[in-house]
């Protein structure tokens, strides 16, 4: 047996529900998006501004398909890597949301706590791995200027 191994892969349950989850996000928050393979990603930060202005413009954001491979996970359907790349551009368009006392709430843990409110309670399982996904994609952006830590990301 092997214990304390994070898993890494996402079966066909944990997708369905992972792209149900965007699905609703996205039509409650009136985002049109389409995927296009060939497109130059511009980066994270980019993208998740272009999301937010197409959104408020009634626009159709482009995803491009390397958002794929944003994330160290195995996917039964691969089309969940692109629900996940989704969520978290949504969530760090929102910015920094300031929580109980002195707690900060980051893009990662935004698109969490959207991802346990959409998701059933039999696709939990999925969430530690997507939290450390997503933990592992944020120490990947470079910090923001003027932040006040100093390394916070946005």
């Amino acid at each position: 047996m092997r214990f304390g191994l994070r898993r890494n892969r996402l079966d066909h349950q944990e997708c369905a529900a992972l792209i149900a989850a965007a699905t609703t996000l996205c039509a409650a928050a009136h985002i049109a998006w389409k995927l296009d393979r060939v497109a130059t990603d511009p980066g994270f930060v980019t993208l998740s501004e272009r999301l937010q202005e197409d959104r408020r413009q009634g626009r159709t954001f482009v995803l491009p398909g390397t958002a794929r491979s944003w994330f160290p996970l195995r996917y039964a359907d691969p089309d969940a890597a692109l629900a996940l790349a989704l969520v978290l551009l949504w969530a760090f368009g929102t910015g920094p949301v300031h929580g109980h006392g002195s707690d900060r709430l980051d893009h990662v843990d935004i698109a969490l706590w959207h991802l346990r409110v959409l998701l059933p309670p039999t696709a939990h399982g999925a969430l530690p791995a997507v939290a450390a996904a997503y933990a592992a994609h944020r120490a990947s952006l470079p910090a923001v200027a003027g932040a006040d830590d100093g390394v916070s990301r946005r």
